[in-house]
């Protein structure tokens, strides 16, 4: 074992001349898509849910990002996603039962950090906005309401 001295991406690191980008060293402050959506009892499975648009070099802030939900029999399966991808940020939800839940279930601790685009699966940074939704892989048998927050920083 050695003993080791590292540098997060918001420090500056004394042996490289360039500073920290701002969404990283703290200098940005977070946006945070915030909306609510009745749920109706016979809602079908592939009804979707448009959220809102995120930019997509933004980075998700996991602690502001969570669905609250009455309880909604039937919806065992709820994505959260792009339209490119649409079970990239959560893939089946159950909110059959009242609670809260992650809606960055499906992005790994290593991917916490990554831009939208990236976690979305895009090859490179399309430079636009990105749709954020919810789908319905379930249909619901009873009526409810889903209650997000989705928190993201972003430089520009």
């Amino acid at each position: 074992m050695a003993v080791v001295t590292k540098y997060g991406p918001g420090y500056q690191d004394p042996d490289k001349l360039t500073l920290p980008a701002a969404i990283n060293a703290g200098g940005v402050k977070p946006n945070v898509l915030i909306g609510d959506v009745a749920i109706a009892n016979g809602d079908s499975a592939t009804s979707v849910v448009y959220v809102g648009k995120v930019p997509s070099s933004a980075i998700f802030v996991p602690e502001l990002c969570a669905l609250t939900h009455t309880a909604i029999t039937g919806l065992t399966d709820l994505d959260a996603g792009f339209t490119e991808n649409v079970d990239a940020l959560a893939d089946g939800l159950d909110v059959s039962s009242a609670g809260v839940k992650s809606l960055l279930a499906a992005v790994s601790t290593a991917n916490l950090a990554k831009r939208a685009w990236q976690i979305a699966g895009l090859a490179s940074d399309p430079k636009r906005p990105l749709t954020v939704m919810l789908t319905l892989n379930a249909a619901a048998a009873a009526a409810g309401t889903l209650s997000w927050r989705f928190g993201f920083v972003n430089e520009v």
